[in-house]
């Protein structure tokens, strides 16, 4: 507006109006003697360009600001890897679709690369530019003016929740943790709801962790639940639910307990063995972390395409694999393509 010595309410045709007199008033050919019009003449050129676009005027007297892309650490998403990276992935995707002129947009970034950084090993990031792919930002359920905008993405689909794009840090964490999947199993605190949990033998190992969490299990928690999900059955039993009687008698029957163990600690028994075993080597996120890495070693898993990219492709693993079809012949085109 300065540029072009014109307040902010005029019309668009006085914008039109006052470039045309400024472009020729500083045009390189008229005055070619005139030191200082070629850079005049870009300054004008560059100040309609904004003002002379109706939608990029409305965007720079919301935001006042000069135009920069934003940056960020998340993973750009475009029509070319959309399906790709999440359509056909078995993640948790938080998706932004932004704009870098939008005044909320920018507003929002910070918040946003924080929890990039802060929840990026639990969850992938992604951002969709809504001008550079509208065609892939029209396709989902975001609207231009309420930008940012998020999205969940589960196992590929699109999981319709209350994620909006919060000013405080701590708010916007606290949210996304509670909208991540949670599949804990939340064991009763009596004897029977525990020995049925451990009679269950549908999984490779049963594993309880036994601790403080209260009601809400922690996001790293929830995460090692999805990540061996087809191995492992996971459940929680907080301290504060579950009484001396019961706690001394189950207590009893692990394997070469003498005394109760201090908590935390974990609970877990094998697929082929109903004798309950006890690891006190710490519930935080390194140490279950590791807890089951050792217990997935200690089993053959039933590959999917995500066991199977986990255990043998993402990993420093040597992986002997059994191809089984049943009782049907493999063509040797998948075996070969397979091996390959």
């Amino acid at each position: 507006y300065k540029v072009l010595d014109l307040p902010r309410s005029a019309s668009q045709r006085d914008v039109t109006r006052q470039y045309r007199k400024l472009a020729l008033k500083y045009h390189p050919d008229k005055n070619p003697s005139c030191v200082e019009c070629p850079v005049n003449f870009a300054k004008v050129a560059k100040a309609y360009g904004v003002l002379g676009d109706p939608e990029k005027r409305n965007m720079y007297d919301q935001i006042e600001v000069s135009f920069h892309p934003l940056q960020s650490k998340a993973i750009e998403l475009t029509e070319n890897n959309f399906e790709e990276l999440v359509l056909k992935s078995h993640h948790v995707w938080v998706i932004q679709v932004y704009s870098d002129w939008h005044k909320s947009c920018i507003h929002f970034s910070p918040i946003w690369e924080s929890a990039v950084m802060e929840f990026g090993q639990y969850m992938k990031f992604g951002r969709i530019h809504f001008k550079n792919q509208e065609r892939l930002a029209r396709s989902l359920p975001v609207r231009y003016g309420l930008l940012p905008s998020l999205l969940l993405y589960v196992n590929g689909e699109n999981v319709v929740v209350d994620l909006v794009a919060l000013d405080h840090l701590p708010s916007f964490l606290t949210q996304l943790d509670r909208v991540f999947p949670d599949d804990l199993l939340k064991v009763g605190a009596n004897q029977t709801y525990i020995n049925s949990f451990f009679a269950d033998h549908r999984a490779h190992h049963r594993v309880l962790v036994f601790t403080k969490y209260g009601k809400s299990a922690p996001l790293f928690l929830k995460q090692l639940t999805r990540q061996y999900q087809h191995s492992f059955r996971v459940a929680i039993l907080d301290q504060s639910s579950i009484d001396q009687k019961t706690y001394d008698k189950f207590v009893a029957k692990m394997k070469g307990s003498s005394r109760a163990p201090s908590i935390p600690f974990v609970m877990y028994a094998s697929q082929d063995d109903d004798e309950v075993m006890v690891y006190t080597g710490g519930v935080g996120r390194v140490e279950l972390s590791h807890f089951f890495q050792d217990l997935q070693t200690q089993i053959v898993p039933e590959l999917g395409s995500n066991e199977y990219n986990r255990l043998c492709v993402d990993s420093n693993n040597i992986c002997t694999i059994l191809l089984n079809c049943g009782s049907e012949q493999l063509p040797p085109s998948v075996t070969e393509g397979f091996l390959a």
